[in-house]
């Protein structure tokens, strides 16, 4: 059977579908014709238990260990038990400080804080708890579709931007590296352990503030990954030597700007002209479903008008379909990834758009399982 045919029986939407998909917690078959999933019976079965569980608040994790036959049931009921346990003392004493500001008929300008941030510290749960939701407050900003697709816009088109600005300064340098003996392979390096280490960031922390940072690492290991990518389609060519057909070769001699900072700025402005052109786009599409098929159309339209554009501004050789080749591929990259997080959910908030935006800036992301991916926060 069908996603939809799924959704209406199992009583959840088709992006629970996907994520408990994703998450392995079933393991539907393709069609050999057309490669959609098929659904069974089993799969619906699954799904309708996995709804009633997470309904009292077992975990993900404790049912996938359930399903793989690596817990039993009832432990992961003891498990959520005992949680429950440390929940109940939390909503007692808020419910005791409640009652004192209830009694005392208190006023909002006149309550005396310091009374009742005693009674919070002597409740271990309350003060965790606190802590908890400051931190949160930031992360449950809701964003509507459009607020949604502006975050990822101005997110994207800005570390584009700042990535071209890099590549203008730092491209010869990356490029005289490369050149050197085992540059590349330096090079390669540098951009895994940075990739790497916004991984482990992203993947262990459900802090806003944290994922931002996290996000501007990702963005800055944009330069050195499209200058590497570069140095595999093209040979360093001497300033003044560009392939450019309409006068751009006086004003880069100038600015002692090399081959590498020339083409590596072109391809990010590219990706942040797609990104505007996409936001505007999806601006005026309220309709889900409609929403998804023209962003699909538009990425392989844009794709190919770049490379196109690129072939006939310069002057057509390897080097060049080289760089029409990277730009086609981070462009295709960012629109499809942009377009299968998209949601017609409710509840967007600035955590999964951010989220988002790091998946779209740094393809390591689209790995990442931890506390900070995007689907664990619609749990």
């Amino acid at each position: 059977m069908k996603i939809k045919e799924v959704e209406r029986l199992a009583g959840i939407t088709s992006d629970n579908v996907r994520y408990y998909e994703k998450e392995g917690l079933i393991k539907p078959s393709r069609n050999a014709e057309n490669n959609y999933r098929e659904y069974t019976e089993d799969d619906v079965e699954t799904l309708i238990k996995i709804r009633m569980l997470r309904t009292i608040g077992i975990p993900i994790a404790d049912i996938r260990e359930v399903i793989e036959g690596k817990m039993d049931l009832s432990e992961a009921a003891v498990r959520r038990q005992q949680v429950i346990a440390g929940e109940k003392a939390e909503l007692a004493k808020a419910s005791e400080i409640c009652d004192l500001i209830i009694s005392e008929d208190a006023k909002f300008y006149t309550i005396d804080p310091g009374e009742i941030e005693k009674r919070i510290e002597q409740s271990p749960e309350l003060l965790s708890r606190m802590d908890d939701v400051i931190s949160n407050d930031t992360t449950k900003v809701h964003l509507d579709r459009e607020g949604f697709d502006r975050t990822i816009f101005r997110m994207t088109a800005g570390a584009y931007i700042m990535n071209a600005a890099l590549t203008l300064i730092v491209g010869g340098l990356l490029g005289s590296v490369i050149s050197s003996g085992a540059g590349s392979a330096v090079l390669l390096v540098l951009i895994v352990i940075m990739s790497m280490v916004v991984f482990i960031r992203s993947g262990w922390s459900a802090e806003i503030k944290f994922q931002q940072h996290t996000y501007w690492m990702a963005a800055v290991s944009m330069t050195p990954l499209v200058i590497f990518l570069l140095s595999m389609v093209s040979d360093p060519v001497p300033t003044g030597r560009y392939g450019f057909k309409y006068g751009w070769s006086p004003i880069l001699d100038r600015v002692g700007v090399d081959e590498y900072g020339s083409l590596g700025a072109l391809i990010f402005m590219l990706l942040a002209a797609f990104c505007a052109v996409m936001y505007v786009v999806r601006k005026g599409l309220p309709d889900f479903q409609r929403r998804r098929k023209i962003s699909v159309l538009l990425t392989l339209a844009f794709a190919a008008a770049c490379c196109i554009l690129i072939i006939l501004v310069t002057s057509a050789d390897k080097t060049d379909i080289g760089v029409a080749a990277i730009a086609s591929v981070l462009i295709l990259f960012a629109g499809m990834t942009w377009t299968y997080d998209d949601t017609d959910r409710n509840d967007i908030n600035l955590f999964y758009a951010v989220n988002v935006a790091t998946k779209i800036i740094n393809p390591v992301a689209l790995v990442i399982k931890g506390k900070g991916y995007p689907g664990n926060y619609f749990r």
